[in-house]
């Protein structure tokens, strides 16, 4: 997931989910 590296590790619950709904 590229854009998890590009957040960085600290992700929160709220951007995972917008990152899974862009999807």
């Amino acid at each position: 997931m590229a854009e998890e590296t590009i957040l960085g590790p600290d992700l929160s619950e709220e951007e995972m989910i917008v990152l899974c709904r862009q999807h």
